[in-house]
């Protein structure tokens, strides 16, 4: 098997250009957060409600930001797994 299709088509093409969207989204997301700011408040509630949701809230972010490279990495291997 030499991991062509019968239309020609590259298989990782398909997740590159969810890659780049995924890319488009993580940074209009980022820059979106960015310009909010710290939206918590600094009254007790506020205080309280960053401290519980903060981390968790920058580990979401982290990980749409590494969705991008991981949808190109994921076509790569599938378009070289059907060229073993």
């Amino acid at each position: 098997m030499d991991g062509s299709r019968a239309d020609g088509a590259d298989p990782a093409r398909g997740f590159g250009e969810l890659a780049d969207r995924a890319e488009r989204i993580a940074d209009a997301l980022r820059r979106a957060l960015s310009d909010a700011g710290e939206c918590w408040g600094q009254d007790d509630v506020g205080t309280a409600f960053a401290a519980a949701h903060r981390d968790p809230a920058r580990s979401a972010l982290e990980r749409v930001a590494a969705l991008p490279e991981r949808l190109r990495d994921f076509g790569a291997a599938h378009r070289d797994a059907g060229q073993e």
